[in-house]
C-alpha cells in the first residue's frame, strides 16, 4: 500500500492536522478513489468551519470578542476609521496591506498588541453575522492570516474544556472536508436530466417504486447542524465509522439487536405495539428464540431490543461486561435488518420503522445516549398528541405527528447503563407522503442540490414560482415563505398556548411535504427534547404520568418559550429567511414582519378563550432582546448545568431596524 504522501493531493501531508490526518490514512486504505477529491475539499471545509466559529465568538460574545469590538472600514487599502491610540500599532500595519482587502472588520484587542480582524460581511437577525472566508491576528509587527480552526488555536488554550473544545472543532473540520470530497465525487457521477432535484426525485418516484424522497433528503444532508461550530463533530469515533454510518455516504447500515432480561428491562408501547418490532422483522423472533434456546434461555423472559452496530461494537463489550456474562444482556448474531442513516445519524430507517438508538459518542455538543426518560416516555407522549390532534382535525391535516410506537431501557442504578441500552421506536414518514410529493426533511434544504449546486431550498422555489406562474424568484419566494411559515407557527403556537406543548421543531426534526413546491403539511417528530409547560396541559387533563425526573414536564414558562422560540423561529425559520436573502432579493425586515404577522393572527384567533396564556407568549415572543443558545458557550463552560444564552435583538419587536 502506498503510503499518502505518494498520491497526486494538493495538499502537503505535513500541513494537516491529526484529525484531517486520521481521515486521509481511512481513505488511503477504504477508499483510494476520494483520496484527491478530499484533498481538494479542505480548504472549502476549513473555511466553512472558521465561518461558523467567527459567527458564534460574535453572537456569543465569547471573552466579549463582539462587545469589545471596534468597528473598522478599509476603502482603497486606507484604514477609513478613527481608531483609538491603543490601535495605531494596527492601523500602520492594515494600511497598504495586500493581505487585507476592502470592507468592514471587527477589530477586537486582546492583549498589548495583539488584535483579532473579523471581515464582516453582512449582519442579519439574532446577530448572525457572515464573516469573511479568513480572519487575522495582528501582533506587534506581524500580521498572520487565520485559515483554518487550527489557526485560532492561541484563543483556544486557556483552560482543559477550550483545549477540548479545539480538538471537537478540528474533528468537526475534517469530518465535513469528508462530506464535501464525497458531495463532489457524488455530483460527477450523477447522471441527472431533470431541471432540478425536485424534478429528478418526481422522476425517480416513478421509475422507481423503492426510492423513497425522504431517505433521498437525509442522505442530502452533507453540512450538519446550521449554526453549530461542531456541527460533523463525532467524538470517539474512527474515520472509517464516521464514513461507514453517517448518512451522506448512502451506505447500508446493519441494524443490530439484542435480547434484554425482563427483570433488567423497562419499557412502554402505546396500545397494540408491543409486537411492533417482531411484526416488522419476522424472522427476529425465530433467530431471537433459537439463540436464547441454544443457551438454555427461555425466550418468554427478554425482550428485543435494538442496538446502532457502532454500539454494539464499541459500548456494549465494554460497560455491560457484567450483564453479557450473567446473560441479562444477550447479542442475537444471526440477525441484522438493513436500514439508513438519517440526518440524525443515531435514528435507522428500515422498510417499515424509524429506529433511535443510543450512540456513546459525542455529536456537536451532546454524547447521543437516550436518556431512560425518552425512551420510556415516547409512547405516553404519542397518546397525549393522538388526543389533542382529535381535538384539532384541521391542524392535523397540515401539521402531522409522526408518532412514536414505544421505547426501553436497562433498568439499572448506574446512568450510564441506564443510557447506552435504550431506543425509541417510530412511524415510518413514508405512509404521509403522497403520489407527485416530495418529502424534504428541514436540514436537507441549506444542502447543496446534486444538479444546480445552489440550496435545494432554492430548487422548490423554483417548482413553486412554475406552479403559481410566477416569473420573478424573489416574489415566488416571498409567497413561499409566507406559507411555509403559516403551517409551522400554526402548528407550534396552536400547541404551546392552549396544551403547553413546547416541540422542538428545529430543522431537523421537521420534514416539509411539498407538492409543486408548494408546502402541504409539515410532518414533526423526535419530541424528547420538548419541553411541556405542566398547568396547561393538566388543565385538559391530558397529563400522563411521566416517567420519574422527566424534562420534558416543566413548571417554568420561560422553558417552554426558549425551547419553541430558539427552534422554530431563531433556528428554523431564520435559516429560511437567511438563504432567501442571500439568494434572491427579498428584503429580510419584510419576512420578519411576515413572521409577526403570522404569529399576531394566531395569538388574537386564541386570545378569547386562553386569554392568559396568550399575554405571556405574545410578551415572550415580541420582547426587545431574547435569549439565544449560547452554542460555544456552552463547550467553553463544559459541565455546567442547564443551557448557556447570549441576548441579542428580537426582528420580532425590532423588524424596523433591519431595514
Amino acid at each position: 500500500m502506498k503510503p499518502v504522501s505518494e498520491f497526486p493531493i494538493s495538499f502537503a501531508v505535513d500541513q494537516l492536522n491529526k484529525e484531517e490526518l486520521h481521515v486521509l490514512r481511512m481513505l488511503e486504505d477504504q477508499a483510494p478513489h476520494l483520496l484527491s477529491s478530499y484533498a481538494d475539499s479542505l480548504a472549502k471545509a476549513r473555511s466553512a468551519s472558521l465561518q461558523r466559529v467567527l459567527m458564534c465568538l460574535l453572537r456569543e460574545d465569547a471573552w466579549g470578542i463582539f462587545s469589545r469590538a471596534y468597528d473598522l472600514q478599509i476603502a482603497a487599502s486606507i484604514v477609513i476609521t478613527d481608531l483609538p491610540d491603543s490601535l495605531e500599532f494596527a492601523e500602520q500595519m492594515i494600511t497598504g496591506n495586500s493581505l487585507i482587502e476592502d470592507g468592514w472588520y471587527k477589530a477586537v484587542i486582546l492583549q498589548e498588541k495583539e488584535l483579532l480582524l473579523i471581515p464582516i460581511r453582512h449582519a442579519y437577525a439574532f446577530r448572525r453575522i457572515e464573516t469573511g472566508e479568513k480572519a487575522f491576528y495582528i501582533q506587534k509587527a506581524s500580521i498572520k492570516e487565520i485559515t483554518s480552526i487550527s489557526d485560532l488555536r492561541f484563543l483556544f488554550s486557556e483552560n482543559a474544556s477550550s483545549s477540548k473544545l479545539m480538538q471537537e472543532l478540528e474533528n468537526s473540520s475534517a469530518n465535513l472536508a469528508l462530506s464535501y470530497a464525497y458531495e463532489k465525487e457524488r455530483k460527477n457521477r450523477a447522471t441527472i436530466q431533470e431541471e432540478n432535484t425536485i424534478q429528478y426525485v418526481l422522476a425517480e418516484q416513478k421509475r422507481n417504486a423503492a426510492f423513497r424522497s425522504d431517505l433521498f433528503f437525509e442522505q442530502l444532508c452533507t453540512q450538519g447542524h446550521n449554526l453549530h461550530p461542531c456541527a460533523k463533530t463525532k467524538m470517539d469515533m474512527k474515520a472509517h465509522d464516521v464514513f461507514a454510518y453517517s448518512p451522506e455516504f448512502e451506505h447500508p447500515v446493519p441494524l443490530r439487536f439484542i435480547a434484554l432480561h425482563k427483570k433488567s428491562a423497562e419499557w412502554n408501547y402505546s396500545e397494540g405495539k408491543e409486537e411492533i418490532l417482531f411484526q416488522a422483522f419476522p424472522n427476529l423472533r425465530k433467530c431471537m428464540d433459537r439463540e436464547l434456546q441454544e443457551q438454555d434461555l427461555n425466550s418468554e423472559d427478554y425482550i428485543p431490543v435494538p442496538v446502532h452496530p457502532w454500539q454494539m461494537e464499541h459500548i456494549l463489550p465494554v460497560i455491560y461486561e457484567c450483564e453479557l456474562q450473567e446473560r441479562i444482556v444477550v447479542p442475537i448474531t444471526d440477525f441484522c435488518e438493513q436500514s439508513y442513516a438519517t440526518a440524525s445519524f443515531r435514528t435507522l430507517l428500515t422498510g417499515e420503522l424509524g429506529i433511535k438508538g443510543a450512540i456513546r459518542s459525542q455529536m456537536t455538543s451532546t454524547v447521543r445516549s437516550i436518556s431512560p426518560q425518552t425512551a420510556n416516555n415516547a409512547a405516553l407522549v404519542t397518546d397525549v398528541i393522538k388526543k389533542i390532534m382529535k381535538r384539532e382535525p384541521a391542524l392535523n391535516r397540515i401539521f402531522v405527528p409522526v408518532y412514536e410506537l414505544g421505547g426501553g431501557s436497562l433498568r439499572s442504578e448506574q446512568e450510564d447503563k441506564k443510557r447506552n441500552l435504550s431506543f425509541v421506536v417510530r412511524e415510518s414518514i413514508s405512509k404521509y407522503v403522497g403520489e407527485n410529493e416530495v418529502a424534504v426533511v428541514g436540514a436537507a434544504l441549506y444542502s447543496d442540490s446534486l444538479v444546480t449546486g445552489k440550496p435545494v431550498l432554492l430548487d422548490i422555489i423554483k417548482e413553486y414560482a412554475r406552479a403559481i406562474n410566477v416569473s420573478s424568484l424573489s416574489e415566488a419566494a416571498s409567497v413561499f415563505f409566507s406559507e411555509y411559515a403559516s403551517i409551522l407557527l400554526e402548528g407550534c403556537l396552536t400547541l404551546m398556548v392552549k396544551y403547553g406543548i413546547g416541540l422542538e421543531a428545529h430543522l431537523q426534526n421537521i420534514v416539509s411535504v411539498f407538492r409543486n413546491g408548494r408546502p402541504v403539511r409539515m410532518l414533526f417528530r423526535d419530541w424528547g427534547g420538548a419541553r411541556i409547560y405542566a398547568p396547561r396541559l393538566d388543565s385538559h387533563s391530558f397529563m400522563p404520568d411521566f416517567y420519574p425526573n422527566s424534562l420534558i414536564i416543566t413548571d417554568s414558562v420561560k422553558e417552554m418559550h426558549n425551547k419553541v422560540f430558539y427552534t422554530a423561529v431563531q433556528n428554523h425559520l431564520g435559516e429560511i429567511i437567511y438563504l432567501l436573502c442571500r439568494h434572491t432579493e427579498v428584503v429580510e425586515a419584510d419576512l420578519w414582519k411576515n413572521v409577526k404577522n403570522i404569529c399576531d393572527t394566531i395569538f388574537q384567533k386564541w386570545e378569547q378563550e386562553y386569554k392568559e396564556a396568550v399575554v405571556l407568549d405574545r410578551q415572550a415572543f415580541y420582547t426587545e432582546q431574547t435569549d439565544y443558545k449560547a452554542l460555544l458557550t456552552m463547550r467553553l463552560n463544559e459541565g455546567e448545568k442547564g443551557y448557556s444564552y447570549a441576548k441579542v435583538d428580537n426582528p420580532l419587536a425590532n423588524a424596523e431596524s433591519l431595514l
